[in-house]
């Protein structure tokens, strides 16, 4: 891939989508931590802690290359984003929720996501002596940078001016999908040799994982006993990665583009799931509109 998608394009086009999510997040959406803190707890477990998990389990169980297995895990380290707000609106999930765990994993993702890849490194390459050239510093960096500082902004400009965030709000939405589906067609055409000589090898662990995932939050939602809106929500939050910040980190944090792969082949397994997660959504009865109060 191009030097500059890499180390330009995509860390400032991810930094414009988590700003568009922050600036859909004021300080009382964060009531789900009052009024749901099982839903909560349920999200941050399956998306710290299960997630990475499963996808250490099924690297070995595909017993898919070091760099293949390892950016599997960090397909399932990075939070959700944008996508994922938006696809559990058209699911008829509960939106708050998901913004709040968007929000939070997000935050979190800054200490978890470089540990999490040390142990995928340790476990997978030590081998190849990825872990001497690993840089924690710089991935801690990388990820507040391009996630939790933007929608720190986006939040503060809502707190600070909120009839102008009203107003930048469905624009900047709209813009940050864009972004996105251009960063992924940019991941596609820049690497498809790439993702050529690796599908048969990998795609079946990526798909493995995604169904894995989407299952992963629907149990929580059913074993915790939430309501049919927080399971379906749990299913996208889980299901639905930070895609970007993945081909981020991969491409440019570590070098390595065969990193990438796994994240490439996932933007199109969570498509897929997107949409019958949107058509089993459907089925619940549509929410009532709530009027935010300034």
């Amino acid at each position: 891939m191009d030097q500059y998608v890499t180390s330009i394009f995509i860390p400032l086009g991810l930094a414009f989508i988590m700003g568009a999510v922050g600036l859909g997040l004021g300080w009382r959406d964060f009531g789900a931590l009052r009024h749901q803190p099982l839903a909560v707890a349920a999200g941050l477990a399956g998306q710290m802690l299960l997630l990475p998990a499963a996808a250490f389990l099924i690297a070995w169980a595909f017993a898919l290359p070091p760099l293949a297995a390892i950016g599997l895990v960090l397909v399932a380290c990075v939070p959700g984003g944008v996508t994922s707000n938006f696809i559990t609106v058209l699911a008829r999930g509960d939106a708050a929720l998901s913004v709040v765990l968007t929000a939070l994993s997000t935050t979190l993702g800054v200490v978890t996501i470089p540990l999490v890849l040390a142990l995928a490194v340790v476990v997978f390459d030590g081998a190849l002596g990825l872990p001497d050239r690993l840089p924690l510093f710089d991935t801690v960096r990388a990820v507040l940078l391009v996630t939790a500082i933007p929608m720190g902004v986006g939040m503060t400009l809502r707190a600070l001016q909120p009839r102008l965030a009203d107003a930048l709000l469905v624009p900047a939405r709209q813009l940050a999908t864009l972004v996105f589906a251009l960063i992924v067609v940019l991941a596609f055409s820049g690497d498809w040799a790439v993702v050529e000589t690796h599908w048969l090898s990998v795609g079946p662990a990526v798909l493995a994982f995604n169904l894995a995932a989407i299952s992963l939050g629907f149990a929580l939602g059913r074993l915790t006993g939430l309501g049919a809106r927080a399971t379906i929500t749990l299913g996208v939050e889980c299901g639905l990665q930070n895609v970007a910040l993945a081909l981020f980190l991969g491409g440019t944090v570590l070098g390595a583009p065969a990193l990438m792969v796994p994240a490439i082949l996932y933007v199109i397994a969570m498509n897929a799931s997107a949409l019958a997660l949107i058509a089993h959504g459907r089925r619940l009865e549509p929410q009532p509109v709530r009027i935010r109060r300034r």
